[in-house]
């Protein structure tokens, strides 16, 4: 009887367990949907776009370039600046390495729109990408991918 009560009760606690794990949005991601599980996360600072919200990104600062052609974006040692961008349909963004060390501009593979990699750009290199499609691209430096994020919103 003893046992019986043991195992009913492992029998209990397994399934409640299994209940709260997919009451709090556990479980498989139905197909046709992608989870993007940053932007689930918890967040210092909420006005970031998801992509930014998780590990340590090295925030330097948003800046709206809707009116200009080119931009250019300052890759230094552990950062990106400016961390948020926001350019207009067909503007060209320039990343210059002032870093001492050798960093990439790369696109997210969780990112919708892929095509960055300037592969490795030792310092005082350049690397330039045209955004001919509207839409948010996320990037990172493949030498240090937690603190060095960054998003270029693409407006039509």
């Amino acid at each position: 009887m003893r046992q019986a009560i043991i195992i009913l009760l492992i029998i209990v606690f397994s399934f409640s367990t299994i209940g709260m794990y997919i009451a709090a949005g556990g479980g498989p991601t139905p197909q046709g949907q992608q989870a993007d599980v940053r932007s689930q996360q918890s967040s210092r600072n909420s006005d970031l776009p998801g992509y930014l919200r998780t590990g340590e990104p090295n925030i330097r600062g948003t800046v709206e370039a809707t009116d200009q052609s080119k931009v250019e974006v300052t890759v230094g040692d552990n950062f990106f600046n400016p961390t948020v961008l926001r350019v207009s349909q067909g503007a060209t963004v320039t990343w210059r390495n002032q870093g001492k060390s050798g960093h990439s501009i790369k696109s997210d593979r969780g990112s919708p729109r892929s095509g960055l990699d300037s592969g490795t750009l030792s310092s005082g290199d350049t690397y330039s990408y045209t955004f001919e499609e509207p839409g948010v691209y996320n990037y990172y430096s493949q030498s240090n991918s937690t603190a060095m994020r960054a998003v270029i919103e693409v407006k039509r």
